[in-house]
């Protein structure tokens, strides 16, 4: 395939008819225990997929990461919290070994606008930004994420390119029985329907820190970020992944309530009849029960598209008693969905290292309260800046390759970074009144 126009290949990463989100989401562990389309399509591409199985997990973490509202928050959040600070320039230091002192190595004004005006020569800066923040939310969504490096040449002169694909693109590729941990696949889908009539859109790339030149003359690399997890080898599960049914059950909760408001909570019913001509005349017996069932949904609900029946019909044997209807009142107490929502949002705050504070408020407020000053400094040590080195990682790596590519000397050191929305700025220190009359003397 030609790497012309990759980027617009991959733009939609679902371009399917759209049937509505909310439609076919199942219990997550159903989802994953289904094949799926795995043992069709690695007969055409050979692949590692996501889950033992298939990769029903990635659909999911995906889909609740929208539906349920307070994994949703959480993420947003910590996407605010990890680059509301915008970036900036730090000198490269050792992440293993840090030194007593945290402070930051000094830049100059000159060596700033140096490196600035470098980066702006060969990259689309403007756009940086945007990126980690898709960077980030791949991570805090599937616990994986994937940037491409493009090293360019064009009539001479050399430039490079970023770009961040949807996590869910990503598979590496098997051969032999053997996975080949030096290249990997990027495409728009993977199930059979797609794969098998667009498998010359799957592109075959190298992974870091090989390159591998592409039909359009440039060299590209993929580097793949995990959150590690037990008993997983090659692609990672992120950490709220052990909330994965209490996020389930917030969008449990919204679908339950729309729906009985578009039931107007009207009981459900099990109505048994008699003298049906099930025996006699099996077709006819369907259609009027087939009947009843529909005029009952148009009457008393406001749809009858038939996706939750207002009753469960069954006919009984002729001769038997008089038909019976017996209700079953929803629960629509307030204090039981209030009770669930509880349960569901502090499960998913735990789950995701987070706090009901940090949601409340806004982009570095936090760090400016004393009564939370104490949590602003744990969750930046343990949450935030975790997530920026993390996404930073491959940014830094992709930078310096293409420093390299252009022949471009970094001799002060300089790398990207994020600046963390709860730093204080640091004041100069005010004279004493010692230090003002030692200076006199």
């Amino acid at each position: 395939m030609s790497s012309n126009n990759i980027n617009n290949e991959f733009s939609d990463l679902y371009n399917v008819p759209n049937k509505g989100i909310m439609q076919g989401l199942q219990s997550p562990l159903q989802d994953e225990f289904k094949d799926g389309d795995y043992n069709q399509v690695k007969l055409i591409i050979d692949y590692v997929p996501f889950m033992d199985c298939g990769d029903a997990t990635l659909r999911i973490l995906r889909e609740l990461a929208q539906l349920s509202p307070t994994q949703a928050a959480c993420i947003n959040s910590k996407i605010d919290y990890s680059t509301g600070g915008g970036l900036g320039f730090i000198k490269q230091v050792d992440n293993v070994f840090k030194r007593q002192s945290n402070k930051e190595a000094i830049i100059s004004d000159s060596e700033h606008n140096e490196y600035a005006d470098f980066l702006a020569s060969v990259l689309d800066v403007d756009t940086l930004l945007a990126k980690i923040q898709k960077q980030a939310k791949n991570q805090l969504t599937y616990g994986n994420s994937v940037l491409e490096i493009v090293l360019t040449d064009t009539v001479g002169f050399r430039g490079g390119a970023i770009n961040v694909y949807d996590a869910a693109m990503f598979r590496y590729k098997r051969e032999n029985e053997k996975v080949v941990t030096s290249s990997a696949y990027l495409s728009q889908r993977w199930d059979y329907w797609y794969i098998s009539r667009n498998k010359d859109k799957v592109v075959e790339y190298a992974m870091y820190p090989a390159f591998k030149l592409h039909e359009d003359g440039t060299y590209r690399s993929l580097i793949h970020v995990k959150d590690e997890a037990l008993y997983r080898n090659w692609y990672g599960l992120p950490t709220s992944f052990s909330a994965i049914y209490f996020q389930f059950m917030e969008y449990q909760l919204g679908k339950y309530t729309t729906r009985g408001y578009e039931n107007f909570w009207l009981p459900a019913a099990f109505i048994e009849t008699y003298d049906m001509p099930m025996e006699t005349d099996p077709e006819r017996a369907d259609e009027e029960a087939r009947a009843l069932v529909n005029q009952l949904a148009n009457v008393y609900t406001n749809r009858g598209d038939g996706k939750k029946l207002p009753v469960v019909f069954r006919a009984a044997p002729a001769g038997s008693e008089p038909s019976t209807i017996t209700q079953f009142s929803p629960q629509t107490h307030e204090n039981f969905h209030t009770a669930m929502k509880d349960v569901a949002q502090s499960q998913i705050l735990k789950a995701n290292s987070w706090h009901t504070s940090l949601l409340e408020k806004t982009v570095g407020s936090i760090g400016n309260n004393s009564e939370n000053a104490d949590l602003a400094m744990i969750t930046d040590k343990t949450v935030i800046k975790p997530l920026q080195t993390k996404i930073l990682y491959p940014f830094q790596i992709a930078i310096k390759e293409i420093e390299k590519w252009v022949g471009y000397n970094n001799t002060a050191g300089l790398t990207i970074d994020l600046k963390s929305v709860f730093e204080v700025p640091t004041m100069p220190e005010l004279p004493t009144i010692q230090n003002t009359i030692n200076a006199t003397v």
